[in-house]
C-alpha cells in the first residue's frame, strides 16, 4: 500500500512540476512587448494572457461517448468562431456549429476564452448575464442553467463576480453541467494556478 502511495505522490509532484514549468514560460512569453499590437487587439481565439495552454493527452475512456461535448472533446459546446481562424487545436466544426478540438485541454482553452471574452469585452460578469449570452434555449433551460451554476458557485445569480478569480470553478461547472459528468480535475489544474496569480 505504502509502495502505492509513494509512486502517486511522485506522479503528483511531477505533474506540478512540468505545470508550473509551462506556466512560466507562457507567461514569460505572454509579457513580451516587443510586438506593438495589444492582445485585446487579437480575435478572440487568440488571446494568450493568463489563459495557459496545458496540452494535455485526451482522457481515452471518455472519447467513446455520445455526449456531443466530450465526442467533440469540447467542454462547454464552444461555437466556431465565425469568419475567423479556428481555435487553436480545433480539428473540425459540427453539423450544429461547434467547435470539434484534438484534446479536451484545447476545448476548455477555448471556453475560458470566452468567458474572459465576456467580461473584458461585454461587461458580463454575473451568472445571469454570462449564461444569457452562453446559452440557446428557453428561459426555463437557461434558468435552471443559472440556478446550477449558482448553487455550486455560492453566488446570486445577479450578483456581480470577478471572472478571473471564477474562472476555474465556473469551467468546472459549466463543463459538469454541458457534459453530465465531471471532467478530470487535472484539466483545471493550471487556471486554478492562474486564479491565484
Amino acid at each position: 500500500m505504502l509502495k502505492y502511495l509513494t509512486m502517486i505522490f511522485s506522479v503528483l509532484i511531477a505533474v506540478c512540476l512540468v505545470t508550473y514549468s509551462g506556466l512560466m514560460t507562457t507567461l514569460e512569453s505572454s509579457s513580451d512587448t516587443s510586438n506593438n499590437s495589444t492582445k485585446e487587439d487579437l480575435p478572440i481565439g487568440s488571446f494568450e494572457v493568463w489563459i495557459y495552454d496545458y496540452p494535455m493527452a485526451d482522457v481515452q475512456v471518455l472519447v467513446s461517448s455520445q455526449v456531443l461535448a466530450i465526442k467533440n472533446r469540447n467542454p462547454l459546446n464552444i461555437k466556431s468562431i465565425a469568419n475567423n481562424e479556428p481555435w487553436k487545436g480545433q480539428i473540425g466544426t459540427d453539423s450544429q456549429g461547434h467547435a470539434i478540438f484534438s484534446s479536451f485541454s484545447y476545448g476548455l482553452r477555448a471556453a475560458a476564452l470566452t468567458l474572459r471574452a465576456y467580461d473584458r469585452k461585454y461587461g458580463l460578469n454575473t451568472l445571469e448575464g454570462i449564461i444569457n449570452r452562453f446559452t440557446e434555449g428557453d428561459k426555463i433551460q437557461i434558468d435552471k442553467y443559472i440556478l446550477f451554476l449558482s448553487v455550486r458557485l455560492g453566488v446570486e445569480p445577479h450578483q456581480r463576480i470577478s471572472i478571473k478569480k471564477h474562472l476555474p470553478n465556473l469551467l468546472r461547472y459549466m463543463s459538469r453541467y454541458e457534459c453530465g459528468i465531471t471532467l478530470p480535475e487535472s484539466l483545471f489544474t493550471p487556471y486554478d494556478i492562474l486564479a491565484e496569480m
